[in-house]
């Protein structure tokens, strides 16, 4: 079995939470558009294609549901990965564990870890490479002993 690329795995932590808060806009952006429709007005006037009030709620929630589905699908992925990642991270000292979660788990900007931690962003840099070569070397040591076992 070939070594686990530590950095990969992390970002598609960072890469499901961005999914995840990109489909809530959505939800967001279709539950705004559902209540801004307006009751129909009762008139003699021709009808126009498309313009029945129950369709277009019935299309906007049925758009909504699948995106809470595959927003569901998403969250259960992300509880999964960080369920592991969170063991590996805590066997890390304290300053690569809150650079990880930060920069990972938090998806924070360089600049805003640099800032929280106190440090420079190039020393944050230097700090970020020590921290994926040890957490690399723990994960894969791990994944030795289970394979020993």
């Amino acid at each position: 079995m070939s070594e686990i690329n530590v950095k990969d795995e992390l970002m598609k932590i960072r890469a499901i939470k961005a999914d995840i808060e990109s489909k809530q806009r959505q939800i967001d952006y279709l539950d705004a558009k559902k209540t801004g429709i307006k009751s129909p007005v009762i008139d003699d006037m021709p009808k126009c294609e498309g313009c029945n009030i129950y369709e277009n709620i019935d299309k906007i929630l049925d758009q909504i549901d699948k995106i809470n589905k595959k927003m569901c699908k998403s969250l259960s992925e992300l509880c999964k990965l960080l369920d592991i990642w969170t063991n590996y991270v805590d066997m890390l000292d304290e300053d690569e564990q809150l650079l990880i979660n930060l920069r990972y788990f938090e998806c924070r900007s360089w600049r805003t870890v640099a800032k929280d931690l106190k440090y420079d962003e190039r020393h944050v840099y230097r700090l970020h490479g020590r921290a994926l070569a040890n957490l690399s070397e723990i994960v894969n040591n791990c994944e030795n002993i289970k394979r020993c076992q």
